[in-house]
């Protein structure tokens, strides 16, 4: 009896959190370091991407894993049909403070061309007004933009850097997101590239419960 009241409640709580009434969906989460652009080894390049949507609001956390390593000065990823169009309207480096001015938005043509990786639907890039801020080994660059739906939709993260890169390049590659690693003016830089999907808290926990309970059930049909 005891056994079958606590599988019950944890069925309970996992219902609970499927189907919780309006709720958000969690951040999209990648981690770059799958695919690199030359002859460097991804692993030197590395990065956490985290995409979240509040409202007409899209956030964007790029925190540099490299360490030491290579500044970042462009950040690439795409977002589904949903999505017309986005503006950036805030950057702010965790070891620089604010630095919109050094940061440009793009969103069409050769501009959001990522070499070896084929084109993304928006790029970020860094220094084009002369003002340049990289992303330095472990500093986070966060960036504030502004979201317009079509008609009849609702964005939330799941329309933001799952969606893969068109016309890849020499490597063959298409990614979800990618960024530019640099060494400094006149050193070397290459291209990242990521297809990983970093499980958010909500999911591992859910996967977590799951697993209990089948082993829960499994110890009971075996007593």
């Amino acid at each position: 009896m005891r056994m079958r009241t606590l599988l019950c409640a944890v069925g309970s709580v996992l219902a609970a959190l499927v189907a919780v009434p309006g709720a958000s969906v969690a951040a999209t989460m990648l981690q770059l370091s799958d695919f690199s652009s030359d002859t460097t080894p991804a692993s030197d390049l590395t990065a956490l991407l985290v995409l979240d949507v509040s409202g007409s609001t899209l956030t964007v956390n790029l925190t540099n894993q490299t360490s030491p390593g290579y500044n970042i000065n462009q950040l690439f990823f795409s977002a589904s049909a949903d999505v017309t169009s986005i503006m950036l309207t805030g950057a702010s480096g965790s070891q620089d403070g604010n630095n919109l001015a050094a940061w440009t938005l793009y969103s069409s043509g050769n501009a959001t061309k990522s070499d070896g990786f084929g084109k993304f639907d928006f790029a970020l890039k860094d220094g084009v007004n002369g003002d340049a801020s990289t992303v330095k080994p472990g500093e986070v660059q966060s960036f504030t933009l502004s979201i317009v739906c079509a008609m009849g939709a609702t964005c939330d993260a799941s329309d933001f850097g799952l969606e893969l890169s068109t016309g890849a390049g020499g490597n063959g590659k298409q990614v979800y997101a990618a960024a530019k690693f640099v060494s400094g003016p006149m050193g070397d830089s290459a291209f990242g590239g990521t297809i990983t999907i970093v499980p958010e808290p909500g999911t591992a926990l859910l996967l977590g419960l799951g697993i209990t309970a089948l082993a829960l059930r499994r110890r009971r049909i075996e007593n």
